[in-house]
């Protein structure tokens, strides 16, 4: 299967901070993206909300659901499948981050975040509180999203209702550091045996400057270093891509598994009861 991880350098930064030039990207992405026939790319989390902002300085009206819209269009013309990253959505009056899986032109999917930072708790947001598992393709699937990879039971609980590919939309506030990211989706893919499409947003939004590195992550017994494609912002690129082989990821989990023998009942009743 291959997959695609958007990428938001400094040196793109012109093409994601106006609105048209936002359609653009997003028409060149997803091209890009098809021609080399990947069947989902991964969009970074806030870039909706920055498309959002961005629409507000030229005076249009825009919501996340214009945003989902158009992404819903590019899905269906383009043929492939996107994560939306995580956008500011309003139920039963409580404000979320909630990141939408899109095929075939609509909503298959959607994943409330479930952990808040602080700052993150300063612009008002709750937290959700059911990880969701689902299937594409015959491999299911779950989206964890930036605050959310640096909590292990997230990982552990979607590897244990036999998820093998994590969608990781991310975009962090605090100072630049590589390796706090890799603290995330990384360390957690090499707990549990999972196939992770990380992509980084980097920009400037609430007043806050938001970074993120794009990666493809595996677990280290297929590949050196746990990355089959990275990227970081010294780099030029509009994605990057992977062929992912689930059938050696299952031969991988044959030869060590990192569940076995685990509690799995003990596991169950702790995560997700409703309280964090």
């Amino acid at each position: 299967m291959k997959v695609s991880s958007a990428v938001f350098s400094s040196s793109h930064n012109r093409k994601y901070c106006e609105y048209n030039d936002i359609l653009c990207y997003l028409d060149e992405l997803t091209d890009s993206c098809c021609g080399i026939s990947s069947e989902i790319v991964v969009l970074g989390s806030f870039f909706g909300e920055n498309m959002i902002s961005a629409a507000k300085k030229k005076g249009i009206i825009f919501t996340y659901t214009d945003y989902i819209s158009i992404l819903c269009h590019l899905s269906l013309k383009k043929n492939i499948c996107i994560c939306s990253g995580g956008v500011i959505v309003v139920r039963k009056k409580e404000k979320f981050i909630e990141s939408f899986f899109i095929c075939g032109g609509k909503v298959a999917f959607s994943q409330l975040q479930l952990y808040t930072s602080a700052f993150e708790r300063s612009l008002g947001l709750s937290q959700g509180s059911n990880l969701e598992i689902f299937e594409y393709n015959g491999v299911k699937c779950s989206i964890i999203q930036s605050t959310d990879t640096l909590y292990p039971n997230t990982f552990r609980y979607a590897a244990m209702q036999g998820a093998r590919l994590i969608l990781c939309p991310t975009g962090f506030y605090n100072s630049y550091n590589k390796y706090f990211q890799f603290s995330g989706a990384w360390n957690n893919c090499q707990m549990n045996n999972l196939f992770c499409i990380e992509s980084g947003f980097n920009g400037n939004l609430y007043q806050k400057s938001i970074w993120g590195e794009s990666y493809i992550h595996t677990p280290l017994n297929m590949l050196d270093f746990g990355r089959i494609s990275d990227y970081d912002l010294s780099q030029d690129r509009l994605f990057i891509y992977a062929d992912l082989n689930f059938e050696r990821l299952s031969e991988c989990s044959s030869l060590f598994d990192p569940l076995e023998g685990l509690n799995k009942n003990l596991y169950e009743k702790l995560y997700f009861q409703g309280e964090k």
